[in-house]
């Protein structure tokens, strides 16, 4: 009986002991999983960790180029800031000076092409401005200054007809034909060589009236009309064929 006793009691320690190995088995299999789980987290680290310095490299590249792109763009854009200053100031002053003639508002408007042309004297736009502070002066019985504008205007652009139009209507005002006839010779020959024979035939006819109004002045003798009337007829012959070539 004795004996019976103590082998249960071995068999119960065994059992005892088995569990323990079974629980210690079951620990070491999660130890195993969480050690391969580490493993694939340590390698896709070391992956990423890779990539990163990769991606690192590449943006110090091109965080340089981008400096260096910047550097270029605040260059070119304090060169083009500077080139479309002066372009900017005279469109803003033309177009202010062409509203104030619109208006009436000779003298301010001759202000502002006057500011206008401090910007930019030299280019075509510069003889649009001349000829439009002839008119204002012209509006305001200055009919010298608006010859020397006009004259300016016919200087920076040699084939601009409206301003020798201008000039020839002025001239024609302060009784000096023979110069009033030649400019508007040449302008209405400027409109043919332009195509613009709508213009020219009511320049010609415009002059063709200023004959008939001067022929009883004493200070249009017989010469200067023969001479301004053969113009005519040759440039009113130019611009018949010139239409003719357009039909064909």
């Amino acid at each position: 009986i004795k004996l019976s006793q103590e082998i249960e009691e071995r068999n119960q320690g065994l059992i005892e002991e088995r569990k323990k190995l079974d629980e210690m088995a079951l620990q070491h299999a999660e130890l195993q999983n969480q050690k391969i789980r580490l493993e694939a987290d340590i390698e896709t680290f070391m992956h990423e960790k890779d990539l990163l310095v990769e991606k690192n490299a590449i943006l110090e590249t091109y965080g340089e180029k981008m400096s260096a792109l910047k550097e270029e763009y605040t260059k070119k854009n304090e060169e083009l800031k500077k080139s479309f200053e002066d372009i900017s100031s005279f469109d803003n002053w033309y177009s202010r000076g062409v509203g104030e003639f619109i208006d009436g508002k000779n003298a301010r408007a001759i202000d502002s092409f006057n500011k206008a042309l401090e910007t930019n004297p030299d280019t075509e736009p510069a003889a649009f401005t001349h000829n439009y502070i002839g008119l204002s002066n012209e509006r305001r019985d200055k009919t010298r200054e608006a010859i020397e504008s006009y004259t300016k205007a016919i200087e920076i652009n040699k084939g601009y007809a409206v301003a020798y139009m201008n000039r020839g209507n002025a001239y024609f005002l302060l009784k000096e034909y023979k110069k009033a006839f030649k400019d508007a010779n040449i302008a209405i020959a400027f409109l043919i060589v332009k195509g613009e024979y709508k213009a020219a035939k009511e320049h010609i006819e415009d002059k063709l009236q200023d004959l008939e109004r001067v022929e009883t002045d004493g200070k249009f003798n017989e010469n200067m009309k023969i001479t301004a009337e053969n113009h005519i007829a040759t440039l009113k012959k130019q611009l018949e064929e010139a239409q003719k070539r357009t039909t064909k």
